[in-house]
């Protein structure tokens, strides 16, 4: 098949392609009349017609050798790839579009307000999930393709008031659409959302700026749903694992001599050791092999709670139980509050997250302390553990309790970017709110939340809620 620099080099669909001679290259324009979609059979037929006539058919210049493969589609067997599309494709190709000063006269350009946009950027308090921290935008094109995938959804609180309205109103539908495909739970609702948003960010692309942004990388993005539709979300398909796992396959080879040869040898010691670990008997040889292959960094103090999906790491301290302490802990069980004092833990892994208090993330430029619960946004104060009397000692049979103590932040707008009469570009975005604190509650830890990122901007604190904690 021919690439995507020719015509008909989209694998998924029969747009023939419209070559730019101002930018020497191929676009795809949005059409009304929507291209075909590509059936399996129909591309089978078309490779080898042209095998047979020696001319291109519909892109297909011969009969790839997967084709005789029984069970697998030679369609729907591939999938547009998130990470180089989306991340490294289009967020990278309209930032760059946005800063660069051969564009210093359009509307658009942001080139003068570089160093605002980097001020707020360092503002930013992202979560664990968020490995890399932002960087400024000078040092953009550095950029990993984590940073570009992070910069897409907190993007829109650092260019309001910076980017014009009806740019950044464009710019959200993208941002929204990505959101509902990367979900842990995707609806057909969310589903049929994200390809209406899609197909309105594509239709105004060429009208904003020009036909020469109509890239093949843009051409993907109608392929998005149908993708999400036949393999599941965006990050259980993309290329970030299978680069991730590259820094794991370098540490497994020494010199440049044998390498494939040095990685399977390897693995296959890591895996036999993985199936012979449960065999050993000495305390002293499994600590080692913990420590070396494993690399647990759990901590000596951390104790699991039986069937609760918690674990609290490091040492506990008691704190006082202030009047509104106790006033959340009665709201939540419904009896008089004794204990004077209780445990409390700054850090902690619920539901396999790793949580922090508020006053924990207070040193560090994270924060894992800010949480989406089913009703609202909430901070994480304390988790406590405690047994509700006063003269037991701590081997009596009273229950103890494990509670969450958090801070209601009210959601006074949730972000929404709209241009024109009738709302024609933008939307709201549902992951995106402007929050103030409230009052104190409690909550026992069975609880439902995503975790969420603080964004401060001129003087205003967002939380961004992560469409999902598996990516990293």
């Amino acid at each position: 098949m021919v690439q995507f620099n020719g015509y008909h080099g989209c694998g998924f669909c029969k747009h023939g392609g419209e070559y730019d001679r101002e930018s020497n290259s191929m676009k795809y324009p949005y059409h009304e009349q929507i291209p075909p979609l590509r059936t399996c059979s129909g591309t089978k037929a078309d490779s080898i017609l042209a095998a047979e006539s020696g001319n291109k058919v519909n892109g297909m210049k011969g009969v790839s050798i997967l084709s005789f493969l029984m069970y697998f589609n030679v369609v729907s067997g591939f999938i547009p790839d998130y990470m180089h599309a989306v991340c490294l494709g289009t967020v990278r190709r309209f930032f760059f579009m946005w800063t660069d000063s051969a564009n210093a006269d359009q509307p658009y350009y942001l080139g003068r307000k570089l160093k605002l946009l980097s001020e707020r950027i360092s503002k930013i308090k992202p979560t664990k999930e968020i490995q890399r921290l932002p960087r400024s935008v000078e040092m953009a094109k550095y950029w990993k393709a984590s940073e570009w995938r992070s910069f897409l959804f907190y993007s829109l609180p650092l260019l309001a008031g910076i980017l014009p309205s009806k740019y950044i109103a464009h710019w959200a539908m993208l941002v929204q659409a990505m959101y509902y495909l990367n979900n842990t739970t995707i609806t057909q609702q969310s589903l049929d959302s994200s390809e209406f948003l899609i197909n309105k960010f594509l239709i105004f692309i060429e009208p904003l700026y020009g036909i020469k942004e109509m890239t093949y990388n843009a051409h993907l993005l109608s392929h998005m749903h149908e993708s999400v539709m036949n393999w599941g979300p965006l990050w259980g398909t993309s290329a970030f694992v299978f680069e991730s796992y590259n820094g794991i396959l370098k540490t497994l080879f020494n010199g440049t001599r044998y390498v494939p040869q040095q990685i399977f040898k390897k693995l296959c010691r890591v895996q036999d050791l993985n199936q012979q670990y449960s065999n050993i008997i000495s305390p002293v040889v499994e600590s080692y092999i913990q420590r070396v292959f494993f690399q647990s960094t759990m901590t000596h103090h951390a104790l699991r709670v039986p069937g609760a999906g918690l674990v609290c790491l490091k040492a506990p301290v008691m704190i006082d139980l202030i009047p509104a302490l106790r006033v959340a802990l009665y709201n939540l069980l419904g009896e008089r509050i004794l204990p004077r004092t209780v445990k409390s833990y700054n850090r902690f892994i619920l539901n396999n997250y790793l949580l922090t208090t508020s006053q924990y993330s207070q040193k560090f430029r994270r924060t894992d302390s800010m949480i989406e619960l089913n009703d609202g946004i909430a901070e994480i104060l304390h988790l406590i553990s405690f047994r509700n009397h006063v003269d037991c000692n701590d081997d009596c049979n009273c229950q103890e309790y494990t509670v969450l103590i958090l801070r209601e932040l009210r959601g006074v707008n949730q972000m929404k970017f709209t241009y024109g009469n009738s709302a024609e570009l933008g939307c709201s975005l549902t992951f995106i709110k402007e929050v103030r604190e409230r009052q104190l509650f409690a909550s026992f830890t069975n609880i439902y939340f995503k975790k969420a990122m603080e964004v401060s901007v001129q003087g205003k604190t967002f939380s961004v809620t992560l469409p999902n904690g598996l990516e990293e």
